[in-house]
């Protein structure tokens, strides 16, 4: 089990450098929680996703060996969390 790390910091503090708060999220992978008051307001969580490119090359990978087939009745239902791989990770 991973323990992820939290930084806690004020909405004044947020607000001037918002885009440096966002990159560092990116960067560490921590959470950023921002308080109202000394409250906890909002939580900031880094996606986890995979690069563009990356989803693209799995996704033809899989059309390229058949397990990604269309029935037209199917196009119109939601797919199930299984379908989403990665993309569907909380």
């Amino acid at each position: 089990m991973t323990m992820v790390m939290t930084m806690i910091i004020s909405k004044a503090q947020f607000k001037p450098k918002v885009l440096a708060w966002l990159r560092q999220v990116e960067e560490t992978g921590e959470d950023l929680v921002i308080t109202d008051h000394g409250r906890p307001s909002v939580r900031i969580v880094p996606a986890g996703l995979a690069s563009l490119e990356t989803v693209q090359a799995q996704w033809k990978d899989r059309v390229a060996e058949g397990s990604v087939r269309y029935e037209a009745e199917a196009g119109v239902e939601p797919l199930p969390p299984e379908a989403w791989g990665e993309l569907g990770q909380p």
